[in-house]
């Protein structure tokens, strides 16, 4: 997944920074949303594939603009003193 978004998606340079930052939003990412599925299931009723179904375009979108991130920002002048 992080050789296709790095190269084929955003055209970035391959980084072990970005790798890790790619690595760690996504364990975050799972986190988050399987909790929400678990809070929609269990608060409001709603059958696990519905709950499942209801957050996959809001996590599309934000694993979209955090992968974005992560592949295109660049730290300039990071521990230089001018």
């Amino acid at each position: 997944m992080y050789f296709l978004s790095s190269r084929l998606t955003f055209r970035s340079a391959q980084t072990t920074s970005r790798f890790v930052l790619f690595v760690m939003w996504y364990v975050a990412s799972i986190m988050v949303f399987s909790l929400l599925v678990q809070v929609a299931h269990d608060t409001f009723a709603v059958e696990a594939f519905w709950a499942k179904l209801l957050t996959l375009p809001l996590s599309f979108a934000a694993n979209f603009v955090a992968v974005r991130l992560i592949m295109t920002y660049r730290v300039r002048n990071l521990g230089r003193s001018t």
